[in-house]
C-alpha cells in the first residue's frame, strides 16, 4: 500500500479546501475545514480570517470579530483582519465583510 505524500503545508491546504467548499455553499463544511487549519497552524492568521469571514457572511458578527481579533493578536499588520473588523465597526458592516468573502 501506498502512502498518500504528506502535504509541505496542511493548512494551506485546509485553507485552499475551506474556501473551495464555501464556493460550492457547503457552508458547514467550509467552517470545519477553516477550524482544522487553525488547528493545524494556529499562527497563521490566514485561518483565523478564513473563518471570520465565513461567521461574517452568515451574519455571525461576534464570532467573526473574535476570530479577526484572534488574527490581529497573532499579526497586528494583518490587512485583511483589520479591513474586516472596520467593515463590522460600519454600520453597514455586515453587507461590506460578507461582499469581502466572496473575493478571497
Amino acid at each position: 500500500m501506498v502512502a498518500a505524500p504528506v502535504s509541505a503545508d496542511p493548512a494551506g491546504d485546509l485553507i485552499d479546501q475551506a474556501q473551495a467548499a464555501q464556493g460550492r455553499g457547503e457552508k458547514e463544511l467550509a467552517l470545519r475545514l477553516g477550524q482544522a487549519a487553525i488547528v493545524a497552524d494556529p499562527a497563521r492568521t490566514a485561518a483565523y480570517d478564513m473563518v471570520g469571514d465565513l461567521y461574517a457572511a452568515d451574519g455571525s458578527t461576534e464570532y467573526a470579530r473574535f476570530y479577526y481579533n484572534k488574527a490581529l493578536a497573532i499579526d497586528p499588520t494583518d490587512a485583511n483582519a483589520t479591513k474586516a473588523v472596520a467593515a463590522l465597526d460600519h454600520p453597514d458592516g455586515q453587507r461590506a465583510a460578507k461582499a469581502d468573502t466572496s473575493s478571497k
